[in-house]
């Protein structure tokens, strides 16, 4: 997916340990939609129809695809390369809508889009590394805590920075990305859902609701 043979030898390896340290002997690898779709074909073998499947594998931080011919008779073959019609793969997926529900929601009630004293829109660097899972520790770091500092001083709207300040002092980063995706989530099936911001500020909610506009129905510290 990423063109870093290294990076997955690495991967695999890690994985190959792990399964002989629990027990496992004989140990193969396969490509998740290939994998889904040879399970898919065990579900079909008492068929004697062929299909041709397509394999939609959306996953936290990719979605992947396969266009597989499967069927009882080709089950039986041990090299099925021929059977893989197609497959790829796009950094797209279920962190993604994550990410942008975060940066419309939430990162607003700590200062995202708020301005400095000297007129400029306050920098977002910090709302995205909190908004996107694998650069949360990024907020952890000394540097951001001086540059959340720094803005701190120059804003024209301080509360929110500092709620900000206690997210990133905290370590509570990744409850709050949890907190939206538990939003996300509920929004598929609703259309309202309560974001709990309890564990810096005691009692506090965040309301969302769909729409053309993603609205903020309240939000308060």
């Amino acid at each position: 997916m990423d063109d870093d043979a290294k990076a997955d030898k690495r991967a695999e390896n890690t994985l190959a340990e792990i399964a002989h340290s629990v027990g496992l002997k004989d140990i193969a690898f396969q490509y998740e939609p290939i994998a889904a779709a040879f399970d898919y074909e065990s579900q079909i073998s008492h068929s004697k129809r062929e299909e041709l499947v397509l394999v939609v594998d959306i996953g936290g931080g990719t979605s992947d695809f396969a266009l597989v011919r499967l069927g009882a008779e080709r089950a039986r073959k041990a090299e099925r390369r021929d059977d893989i019609l197609a497959s790829g793969g796009v950094h797209i997926g279920g962190t993604d809508f994550d990410k942008y529900l975060s940066l419309a929601s939430v990162m607003p009630t700590l200062g995202l889009g708020t301005r400095l004293q000297s007129g400029l829109e306050i920098p977002s660097a910090q709302f995205f590394n909190l908004a996107t899972w694998h650069t949360i520790n990024l907020a952890y770091t000394k540097k951001s805590w001086t540059q959340i500092s720094e803005l701190h001083r120059s804003a024209v709207e301080k509360t929110n920075l500092s709620v900000c300040r206690t997210w990133c002092a905290s370590g509570a980063g990744h409850w709050l990305a949890m907190q939206v995706e538990a939003a996300k989530i509920a929004l598929s099936d609703a259309a309202e859902a309560t974001m709990d911001l309890g564990r810096i500020a005691p009692g506090e909610t965040l309301a969302l609701c769909t729409g053309p506009t993603s609205t903020v129905l309240s939000a308060a510290w």
